[in-house]
């Protein structure tokens, strides 16, 4: 059986999209390659396609990152990189106007380690 060719995502690229990766973001800037709104939008690529996933400063701008952690597990590949950048929530960076949401350490522990099973849906 022939391997799924697989690509790799940064969400969130803005103007700086990471080398090697197709960039989405909400906002058609140069080099964007998927305008989507993740709040809301499905990802047009096929399941279990994706490799590798980078999010630098992205998630503490929506108000819901359901539909963005839904779709990064549905279209993710056993195994793949999920790297996922957010500013602490107690630095100054972190109450910038455009930020809706803030997270500590102890936000991902709940969602990775301590109530993992409560989260599986999402």
């Amino acid at each position: 059986m022939e391997p799924k060719e697989t690509c790799n995502l940064d969400i969130g690229c803005g103007e700086n999209k990471k080398e090697g990766f197709l960039g989405i973001d909400v906002v058609d800037y140069p080099g964007v390659d998927m305008v989507l709104d993740l709040e809301k939008d499905r990802i047009p690529l096929p399941d279990q396609s994706v490799g590798n996933v980078h999010s630098s400063h992205f998630i503490e701008h929506i108000k819901s990152p359901v539909n963005f952690f839904k779709e990064i597990s549905r279209i993710c590949r056993d195994g793949a990189d999920i790297e996922i950048w957010v500013p602490w929530a107690f630095h100054n960076t972190a109450s910038y106007w455009s930020h809706v949401h803030f997270s500590t350490e102890d936000e991902w522990k709940q969602i990775c380690i301590i109530e993992r099973d409560d989260y599986l849906s999402m």
